[in-house]
C-alpha cells in the first residue's frame, strides 16, 4: 500500500499534468453515479418563463411627439431605388 501511495505522490510531483488528468478523468464516471440521485432529491425546477408580455387592462394612450417634420416627408424612401 505504501508503494502505491509513493508512486502517486511521485507522479504528482514529477508529472502533474498526467496526474491531474487521471484524477479529472476518474471523476467523470464517479459523478455519473453520484450526481443524479442528489439532483433528484434536492433540485427545485424553476417556474417557466412567461410566453407573452402581460397586456395592461386599461385604455391605451396614443403617442404624441414622435412624428417626422414635414420637410422630411419622402426624403428617405428606402428600397424604392431613389438615391
Amino acid at each position: 500500500m505504501a508503494s502505491i501511495y509513493r508512486f502517486i505522490q511521485r507522479s504528482a510531483h514529477e508529472k502533474p499534468v498526467y496526474f491531474w488528468s487521471c484524477i479529472i478523468g476518474a471523476a467523470g464516471p464517479i459523478m455519473l453515479i453520484v450526481v443524479p440521485p442528489i439532483r433528484r432529491k434536492y433540485y427545485v425546477k424553476p417556474e417557466d418563463p412567461p410566453f407573452t408580455y402581460p397586456i395592461p387592462q386599461r385604455a391605451r394612450k396614443p403617442t404624441v411627439g414622435f412624428e417626422d417634420p414635414a420637410e422630411w416627408a419622402g426624403k428617405w424612401n428606402v428600397g424604392k431605388g431613389s438615391a
